[in-house]
């Protein structure tokens, strides 16, 4: 008889194969001691793309019931809502859903969220679907806590259901160049109408051209629970156009900023002053770390500029803010670019001396 492995190379071995499904298959099929972990592997995260998979998927659930309980992230495409109601299996341990490139209708949703009780974070992606429609099916995830929405095709205005998204502590907003004025605002209105004041700790921005859209939510939100804030604004209008400001946002403890544009489009080069007109107007003394990214290339990992040229930001004004009274508990000054960081931290040294002194600024390299 041939001996046992130890169980922990047993799971060493199936582990090494976590993105094969193929041999995951096999995996599950040698014995019993490999069933758990190649199981595990290869239904932890699936993707189902079409209406016809998402009912495959849900039959094979049916018929093997411990796969339910395996299943922690599922992303879906390319699917009707009426087949999502019907054919989704339950998931009692799923924590996330990312439904992408997907065409809702109205309907009752509250099967959904018997059949996914353990759910925490949707990602809605490409959705086409309406205020009204869209409503509902937030209205019905009761333990929501993380909703992403990101280029939506139609968020067109209805009559939305009443309700509250209690549960709600992070909301990120993608307002591409997919997300109409009007859409933009039609969804902020109902958000802000939703959701209570205190009640986010984490809000993350996308946004193109003008970020003025988005200042009822910093308004709102600033001065209640919001602790952690993300502002991504790409292709950005002239700085003396903007009435958009984050002095509201008094409890933050961190701030992300990143900047960008293509510098090779005639005509459409950023103004440097938006990273120190926005650093200016931080209101927070509990705030701990700022993040900020200039990019050349949005939408494109990697391609953030050169230390060398980060250079030509206005530190003279960032250094002003950094030294206020108010943000006293800053620990770290975060910057991400390429290349060699000398030029960078001698401009630094030279113009922000007390906080250069304190170790505040980090140049992190992501080449």
């Amino acid at each position: 008889m041939i001996p046992s492995l130890p169980l922990e190379l047993n799971d060493y071995i199936v582990d090494y194969l976590h993105n094969d499904t193929r041999f995951l298959g096999s995996c599950a099929l040698t014995c019993r001691t490999w069933l758990v972990a190649a199981r595990y592997h290869r239904f932890r995260e699936p993707i189902v793309e079409t209406d016809e998979d998402l009912m495959a998927f849900g039959k094979l659930v049916a018929l093997s019931p411990t796969l339910g309980p395996v299943v922690r992230r599922l992303r879906i495409s390319r699917f009707t809502s009426a087949v999502l109601c019907s054919a989704l299996p339950a998931l009692p341990a799923l924590t996330t859903l990312e439904l992408d490139d997907c065409d809702f209708e109205s309907g009752d949703f509250t099967s959904v969220d018997a059949k996914l009780p353990a759910l925490q974070e949707l990602t809605m992606e490409l959705c086409t679907i309406g205020l009204d429609t869209l409503a509902q099916l937030l209205s019905a995830l009761s333990g929501l806590k993380r909703l992403s929405i990101a280029q939506p095709y139609a968020i067109l205005p209805g009559v939305p259901v009443l309700g509250r998204l209690d549960s709600l502590r992070s909301l990120r907003l993608d307002f591409c160049d997919l997300m109409l004025g009007e859409d933009a605002k039609v969804l902020v209105d109902w958000l802000l109408s939703t959701l209570q004041p205190q009640q986010l700790l984490t809000l993350h921005v996308i946004r193109l051209y003008d970020p003025r859209p988005m200042q009822p939510l910093f308004d709102t939100f600033g001065p209640g629970g919001l602790e952690h804030a993300t502002i991504e604004l790409y292709y950005l209008e002239g700085i003396a156009t903007t009435e958009f400001t984050l002095e509201r946002c008094v409890n933050l403890r961190s701030l992300s900023i990143e900047l960008g544009n293509h510098t090779e489009w005639e005509g459409n080069t950023m103004d440097l002053r938006w990273s120190s007109l926005l650093i200016s107007q931080l209101n927070s003394p509990s705030l701990e770390t700022i993040t900020l990214t200039v990019i050349t290339r949005p939408f494109e990992p990697q391609d953030d500029w050169e230390f060398n040229d980060i250079q030509a930001l206005d530190w003279q004004s960032i250094n002003c803010t950094l030294q206020r009274s108010v943000l006293r508990e800053l620990r770290e000054f975060k910057i991400h670019g390429r290349g060699s960081k000398t030029s960078l931290e001698a401009r630094l040294q030279e113009t922000c001396r007390d906080a250069y002194q304190r170790g505040l600024f980090r140049l992190i390299q992501r080449d």
